[in-house]
């Protein structure tokens, strides 16, 4: 339960920032990122995985990705979550987690189960392009 807490948190925050009225209200300066990267981890410790952009036709347009960001929750605790694309610091697709330097928002989606999910790590949302 406490996962969902942390989650509906993060989300209501994603909200607050996307309506601009509010961001005004809140931050004096300019205002965060829109988004909030996450990691995910299963019950065996292992980062959660997603594929996405499956059968685009250029090359390369396929990537896994272990970074995400919250779209929805919905009250029987499944969130849809958007999928990140890591980049390597030579603008490639990066190979793994180490090597990420920076993200993009993709189009791609996924819905799971909180239950899912043993462990979260919130990372910078700088990292986000």
């Amino acid at each position: 339960m406490r996962m969902i807490n942390q989650l509906q948190q993060i989300h209501f925050l994603q909200q607050a920032i996307e309506q601009p009225r509010l961001v005004q209200k809140l931050f004096l300066a300019a205002p965060p990122k829109d988004r909030v990267p996450l990691l995910f981890y299963l019950m065996d410790g292992t980062p959660f995985k997603a594929y996405g952009d499956i059968g685009k036709t250029a090359k390369g347009a396929c990537f896994t990705t272990s970074f995400f960001s919250i779209e929805d929750i919905s009250k029987d605790l499944r969130v849809t979550l958007q999928l990140l694309k890591p980049y390597d610091i030579h603008k490639m697709l990066a190979a793994d987690i180490e090597s990420t330097s920076f993200l993009e928002k993709s189009s791609s989606r996924v819905e799971v189960h909180a239950g899912l999910f043993d462990g979260m790590q919130i990372l910078d949302p700088r990292l986000i392009n």
